[in-house]
């Protein structure tokens, strides 16, 4: 029976124990303990008055904090029984050891050794207050005291040590038992329902989108033999994809590649929402495109499994098995990637909502841009992306030169003017997946993932075109802005400050050059691990 924490039944044995404890107690320091009959019954109604104490008082310790109630009352009740049948010294001090092992006992899952240490200070002090403090015995005392003091709490961790031990080998006979049963009962599924919970674990501890997609692939490959496991997200037009995770055989040039849906069977799960199975496709009928046309791979598979992945009934990507023979995507891949898509749709789901919160949180009062710790935080994570799937970024720094000469004839309120329409301006074109901060006065940042020289390129020309154009408002006059814009290009992983400091150099050159921009390459030296321009 598992009782409230201060129910009425608890508190009414609470009470009592104390009660009889405390009564019993008096009794027996006031008592002669000549361990006759009277007192025997005494000491046994008062043991199994500690016994019953510690079933009422049973709970699941959490954090192994004791249950102090149960233990006092044990404790006292015990140490009575033990005054009145004779003491320490007489017969009747196996009844420490009896409550002892009855708390170690798994099934009572009571706090020995907290009641051992109890009942080792209650003895421990008993020779000293029975007499005189200074009394010629007072030596003697002191040793029969440290007796108790220091055997009962060995006992009881004695006792604790069995019990844990029992305990362990008993479950580990079960799980291997367990175990040996599943195999042979539910087989396979068996290890699918114990796979999928330490694969939830992990997937639940992935703090990015990279890390979760990583985590589901990784997990679905291990489904079975010479799987191939493809995870893409929809790009911002809604007809291609892009791929952010594929292993096995058949993934060789998918990574961090744009693919167009047309015709294939990825193209089909997204537009439905519904999951679809392929088997027979090496049997010479009519090819089967299973990811895009566009690659090479996605003919040269026996069967293949698809699913989408969705955000509140919107498809956002999907997930791809391909396995070279036929049937293997059967019935039990099928279930594994019904389970990975759903959860992984909500990882990514919950991954967006906290990512949307911690945007709001972190926004710079004056251009409503991300703080400069946060971007940092951003640039980092994409940097350690790019070299783990080989894919680009670009980074870019943006000044503002007609600020300075804004402030000093116009006024600070015009120039906090210029910079809000600046900032909006330029958040407008890197768009919702690049990053933008304002690093100092007159200064500005900007991440963009998965972006090559060429893109880098075209981006920093379309930035320069939009600020041209851009007229800002300042009381009575109009100012249009004078930016220059130098980027930095890696497909390594680096500090933030290099990449800063690249992309700086970069915008301090690109004031002498007609354009107003300059985009810098950064490549790895080999063997080295540095970068050079």
């Amino acid at each position: 029976m598992k009782l409230a924490k201060w129910s009425p039944v608890r508190v009414a044995a609470v009470a009592a124990g104390l009660l009889v404890a405390v009564g019993s107690s008096v009794w027996a320091l006031e008592a002669e303990a000549d361990g006759g009959p009277g007192a025997a019954m005494w000491a046994a109604s008062a043991l199994l008055a500690a016994a019953a104490a510690s079933v009422v008082f049973r709970e699941q310790r959490s954090g192994g904090a004791p249950s102090w109630p149960r233990t006092l009352t044990a404790a006292l009740l015990c140490f009575s029984a033990v005054r009145l049948s004779g003491g320490y010294g007489a017969l009747s001090a196996p009844l420490y050891l009896v409550l002892l092992a009855w708390m170690a006992h798994p099934a009572v899952d009571g706090p020995a050794l907290e009641t051992g240490a109890t009942l080792g200070l209650l003895e421990g002090l008993f020779p000293l207050l029975s007499g005189r403090l200074l009394s010629p015995d007072l030596m003697s005392r002191v040793a029969a005291g440290a007796i108790p003091f220091i055997t009962l709490p060995a006992s009881a961790a004695v006792f604790e040590w069995m019990a844990r031990g029992r305990v362990h080998g008993l479950s580990g006979r079960t799980g291997e038992a367990a175990t040996e049963t599943g195999s042979s009962a539910s087989g396979e599924s068996s290890g699918l329902i114990e796979r999928t919970s330490g694969f939830v674990r992990t997937l639940a501890r992935a703090g990015n989108l990279g890390g979760a997609i990583h985590v589901t692939a990784v997990w679905l490959a291990d489904s079975g033999s010479d799987l191939t496991v493809t995870v893409g997200l929809l790009s911002s037009d809604g007809e291609s994809l892009d791929v952010y995770e594929s292993l096995g055989p058949l993934s060789s040039g998918r990574v961090g590649g744009n693919f167009d849906l047309e015709g294939s069977v990825a193209g089909w799960t997204i537009k439905s929402r519904k999951s679809v199975s392929r088997d027979g496709l090496a049997g010479g009928g009519r090819p089967v495109t299973t990811l895009s046309r566009t690659d090479p791979s996605s003919s040269r598979c026996g069967s293949c499994s698809a699913a989408p992945l969705t955000i509140s009934d919107r498809s956002i990507g999907m997930i791809l098995v391909e396995s070279p023979v036929e049937d293997g995507t059967g019935p039990l891949i099928a279930e594994a990637l019904e389970v990975s898509s759903s959860l992984l749709g909500l990882a990514i789901e919950k991954i967006l909502l906290r990512e949307q919160k911690r945007d709001l949180e972190t926004r710079e009062g004056l251009t409503g841009l991300q703080r400069l710790p946060d971007f940092m935080d951003f640039v980092r994570r994409t940097s350690r992306d790019v070299y783990r799937f080989g894919r680009s970024m670009a980074l870019f720094v943006v000044g503002i030169d007609s600020l300075e000469e804004v402030n000093s004839s116009l006024g600070y309120r015009s120039g906090d003017r210029l910079l809000k329409v600046c900032a909006d301006c330029l958040s407008g074109i890197a768009g919702p997946d690049a990053a933008v901060t304002r690093l100092s006065g007159a200064k500005f940042a900007v991440c963009m993932p998965g972006m090559d020289q060429a893109a880098a390129e075209a981006f920093a020309e379309s930035a320069m075109r939009s600020f041209a154009s851009l007229r800002v408002s300042c009381g009575s006059d109009e100012v249009s802005p004078r930016v220059v814009i130098g980027g930095a290009v890696t497909r390594n992983e680096r500090r933030v400050e290099a990449l800063c400091g690249e992309a700086s150099r970069a915008m301090a050159g690109a004031r002498s050059l007609p354009a107003g921009f300059q985009v810098t390459v950064l490549l790895a030296v080999p063997g080295q691990g540095g970068a050079r321009p």
